[in-house]
């Protein structure tokens, strides 16, 4: 599949299938569906808030709710609501002074108890909790290299996460595996 198929863009950084069978495709000009006959290309648009933030789509993950979770290149992170088609922007911020790095999602997973976790190039891990209720409400925390505490991320540049089988998130930095 290609450009000349309907893929809106060629270089494809990430890929999943769906629960109910589509493929996603996340391209350098925007976040494609395939359902096996066409593609339907989501973008951004900057007069309506409920696209996507980026084109540039660098990670993504279906919860086990169903939700799709769309990691960018400097647009943070998403989630597609199937129900209204619709993205909703996830805001946070960041306790490292580079905050505009925060917005560049390398890496989501999810963990047993439906909490979603992603790594950013320079500003460490954010773990996020989801609640729907009239919106999408969130809370999160974040993990950062501190080299004065033991435990902390070896670097803040994250460019994998995966929970081991006993629960356990290993984290791939710049430095080495945490």
């Amino acid at each position: 599949l290609s450009s000349d198929d309907g893929l809106s863009q060629n270089f494809v950084s990430c890929i999943i299938q769906d629960q109910k069978g589509f493929m996603w495709f996340g391209t350098k000009d925007g976040l494609n569906r395939f359902d096996g006959h066409t593609f339907l290309v989501y973008q951004h648009d900057p007069f309506d808030t409920t696209t996507i933030s980026d084109n540039f789509i660098t990670a993504l993950l279906e919860d086990t709710r169903g939700y799709i979770w769309v990691g960018t290149l400097n647009g943070g992170l998403n989630i597609f609501d199937r129900e209204t088609e619709t993205f909703h922007q996830i805001h946070y911020t960041s306790n490292v002074l580079k905050t505009s790095e925060a917005d560049e999602i390398k890496s989501l997973v999810e963990d047993s108890q439906g909490n979603i976790w992603f790594g950013t190039r320079g500003e460490g891990v954010f773990k996020i909790s989801l609640k729907k209720k009239d919106g999408f409400e969130i809370t999160y925390k974040q993990y950062i290299s501190n080299p004065a505490q033991s435990g902390s991320l070896s670097s803040n540049i994250v460019s994998t996460l995966f929970f081991d089988s006993k629960g356990l998130l290993l984290v791939s930095t710049l430095t080495g595996l945490d």
